[in-house]
Protein backbone atom coordinates (compact mmCIF):
# COMPACT_ATOMS: atom_id res chain seq x y z
CA UNK A 1 0.00 0.00 0.00
CA UNK A 2 1.56 3.08 -0.82
CA UNK A 3 -0.31 5.25 2.42
CA UNK A 4 1.61 5.08 5.34
CA UNK A 5 1.55 6.22 8.76
CA UNK A 6 4.71 8.49 9.75
CA UNK A 7 5.83 8.59 13.45
CA UNK A 8 5.10 12.00 12.98
CA UNK A 9 1.29 11.07 13.23
CA UNK A 10 1.21 12.15 9.63
CA UNK A 11 -0.18 9.99 6.80
CA UNK A 12 2.28 9.75 3.67
CA UNK A 13 1.14 9.25 0.29
CA UNK A 14 3.67 7.60 -2.22
CA UNK A 15 2.84 6.61 -5.27
CA UNK A 16 4.08 5.53 -9.18
CA UNK A 17 0.58 5.50 -11.33
CA UNK A 18 2.76 4.40 -14.58
CA UNK A 19 5.13 2.10 -12.80
CA UNK A 20 8.50 2.06 -11.89
CA UNK A 21 9.80 4.11 -15.06
CA UNK A 22 6.57 6.90 -14.57
CA UNK A 23 6.47 9.96 -12.22
CA UNK A 24 6.66 9.60 -8.70
CA UNK A 25 3.45 11.28 -6.45
CA UNK A 26 4.23 11.99 -2.88
CA UNK A 27 2.15 13.94 -0.67
CA UNK A 28 2.20 14.51 3.39
CA UNK A 29 -1.70 14.46 5.12
CA UNK A 30 -3.24 14.61 8.67
CA UNK A 31 -5.78 12.31 7.93
CA UNK A 32 -5.74 8.66 6.21
CA UNK A 33 -8.47 9.33 4.77
CA UNK A 34 -7.32 12.44 2.96
CA UNK A 35 -4.55 10.66 2.11
CA UNK A 36 -6.78 7.56 0.37
CA UNK A 37 -9.06 10.24 -1.57
CA UNK A 38 -5.67 12.26 -2.72
CA UNK A 39 -3.69 8.55 -3.80
CA UNK A 40 -7.42 7.92 -5.77
CA UNK A 41 -7.70 11.30 -7.76
CA UNK A 42 -3.82 10.67 -8.49
CA UNK A 43 -4.76 7.54 -10.07
CA UNK A 44 -7.79 8.37 -11.71
CA UNK A 45 -6.19 11.60 -13.45
CA UNK A 46 -2.70 10.84 -14.18
CA UNK A 47 -2.92 7.62 -15.55
CA UNK A 48 -4.74 8.95 -18.35
CA UNK A 49 -3.07 9.91 -22.07
CA UNK A 50 -2.74 13.29 -22.44
CA UNK A 51 -4.92 14.89 -25.42
CA UNK A 52 -1.56 16.11 -27.15
CA UNK A 53 -0.02 12.62 -27.00
CA UNK A 54 -0.70 10.37 -30.38
CA UNK A 55 -3.06 7.47 -30.44
CA UNK A 56 -1.20 4.30 -30.78
CA UNK A 57 -1.65 2.37 -34.28
CA UNK A 58 -3.94 -0.44 -34.10
CA UNK A 59 -1.91 -3.28 -35.37
CA UNK A 60 -4.84 -6.06 -35.17
CA UNK A 61 -4.74 -8.10 -38.41
CA UNK A 62 -7.84 -8.17 -40.70
CA UNK A 63 -8.91 -11.59 -39.54
CA UNK A 64 -8.84 -10.13 -35.87
CA UNK A 65 -11.18 -7.64 -36.73
CA UNK A 66 -13.26 -10.03 -38.89
CA UNK A 67 -13.50 -12.33 -36.06
CA UNK A 68 -14.63 -9.25 -33.77
CA UNK A 69 -17.09 -8.54 -35.70
CA UNK A 70 -18.73 -11.82 -36.32
CA UNK A 71 -18.62 -12.34 -32.65
CA UNK A 72 -20.51 -8.95 -31.77
CA UNK A 73 -22.66 -8.95 -35.30
CA UNK A 74 -22.22 -11.35 -37.95
CA UNK A 75 -22.97 -14.53 -36.17
CA UNK A 76 -26.59 -13.11 -36.14
CA UNK A 77 -27.12 -12.42 -39.84
CA UNK A 78 -29.30 -14.67 -42.18
CA UNK A 79 -25.83 -15.79 -43.97
CA UNK A 80 -23.71 -14.85 -41.03
CA UNK A 81 -21.52 -17.70 -41.94
CA UNK A 82 -21.54 -17.26 -45.64
CA UNK A 83 -20.19 -13.86 -45.33
CA UNK A 84 -17.81 -15.27 -42.44
CA UNK A 85 -16.67 -17.57 -45.24
CA UNK A 86 -16.26 -15.07 -47.74
CA UNK A 87 -14.41 -12.65 -45.86
CA UNK A 88 -11.82 -15.21 -44.34
CA UNK A 89 -11.14 -16.07 -47.94
CA UNK A 90 -10.64 -12.86 -48.78
CA UNK A 91 -8.17 -12.26 -45.91
CA UNK A 92 -5.81 -15.10 -46.67
CA UNK A 93 -5.76 -14.05 -50.95
CA UNK A 94 -4.71 -10.36 -49.06
CA UNK A 95 -2.03 -12.04 -46.84
CA UNK A 96 -3.90 -11.26 -43.75
CA UNK A 97 -2.45 -7.68 -44.16
CA UNK A 98 -2.96 -5.24 -40.51
CA UNK A 99 -5.73 -3.80 -41.07
CA UNK A 100 -4.52 -0.15 -41.06
CA UNK A 101 -2.62 -1.15 -44.06
CA UNK A 102 -5.63 -1.80 -45.79
CA UNK A 103 -6.09 1.64 -47.87
CA UNK A 104 -8.37 2.91 -50.89
CA UNK A 105 -4.80 1.65 -53.14
CA UNK A 106 -4.67 -2.34 -51.73
CA UNK A 107 -8.67 -3.03 -52.64
CA UNK A 108 -8.62 -1.64 -56.27
CA UNK A 109 -5.43 -4.15 -56.70
CA UNK A 110 -7.22 -7.33 -55.41
CA UNK A 111 -9.97 -5.89 -57.09
CA UNK A 112 -7.69 -6.18 -60.58
CA UNK A 113 -6.15 -9.51 -59.77
CA UNK A 114 -9.76 -11.23 -59.05
CA UNK A 115 -11.44 -10.31 -61.86
CA UNK A 116 -8.24 -11.59 -64.33
CA UNK A 117 -8.31 -14.48 -62.23
CA UNK A 118 -12.36 -15.03 -63.88
CA UNK A 119 -14.02 -13.64 -60.66
CA UNK A 120 -16.90 -11.76 -61.91
CA UNK A 121 -17.72 -8.37 -60.98
CA UNK A 122 -20.82 -9.33 -59.02
CA UNK A 123 -18.79 -11.11 -56.67
CA UNK A 124 -16.18 -8.78 -55.98
CA UNK A 125 -18.73 -6.19 -55.38
CA UNK A 126 -20.47 -9.05 -52.70
CA UNK A 127 -16.63 -8.63 -51.19
CA UNK A 128 -16.37 -5.01 -51.23
CA UNK A 129 -19.96 -4.72 -49.51
CA UNK A 130 -19.05 -6.79 -47.06
CA UNK A 131 -15.65 -5.53 -46.05
CA UNK A 132 -17.31 -2.24 -46.18
CA UNK A 133 -20.29 -3.55 -43.66
CA UNK A 134 -17.42 -4.64 -41.41
CA UNK A 135 -15.43 -1.73 -40.72
CA UNK A 136 -18.62 0.35 -40.48
CA UNK A 137 -20.34 -1.93 -38.23
CA UNK A 138 -16.82 -1.87 -35.86
CA UNK A 139 -16.70 1.66 -36.24
CA UNK A 140 -20.49 2.08 -34.67
CA UNK A 141 -19.55 -0.66 -31.85
CA UNK A 142 -16.72 1.98 -30.77
CA UNK A 143 -13.68 -0.69 -32.02
CA UNK A 144 -12.31 0.71 -35.03
CA UNK A 145 -11.31 4.63 -34.90
CA UNK A 146 -10.02 5.09 -38.36
CA UNK A 147 -11.59 5.86 -41.33
CA UNK A 148 -13.58 3.24 -42.95
CA UNK A 149 -10.65 1.86 -46.00
CA UNK A 150 -12.82 0.50 -48.85
CA UNK A 151 -15.55 3.50 -47.90
CA UNK A 152 -15.05 5.86 -50.71
CA UNK A 153 -13.87 2.51 -53.02
CA UNK A 154 -16.53 2.91 -56.07
CA UNK A 155 -18.08 -0.32 -56.77
CA UNK A 156 -17.35 -2.31 -60.01
CA UNK A 157 -20.44 -1.41 -62.64
CA UNK A 158 -22.12 -4.06 -63.96
CA UNK A 159 -24.15 -4.50 -67.01
CA UNK A 160 -27.55 -5.85 -66.04
CA UNK A 161 -28.63 -8.70 -68.76
CA UNK A 162 -32.00 -7.78 -70.40
CA UNK A 163 -34.58 -10.60 -69.71
CA UNK A 164 -37.55 -10.98 -71.46
CA UNK A 165 -40.84 -11.16 -70.03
Amino acid sequence: MSVKKQESGEWFADLRPNGVGGKRYRKSFPTKAEALRWEAWVKANKTQRPDWEPTPKDSRRLSELVDKWYQSHGQHLKDGENRLLMIRNMCSRLKNPKAIEIDADLFPAYRNERLAAGVSANTINHEQTYLNAIFNELSRLGDWSEPNPVGKVKKLKIDESSGSI
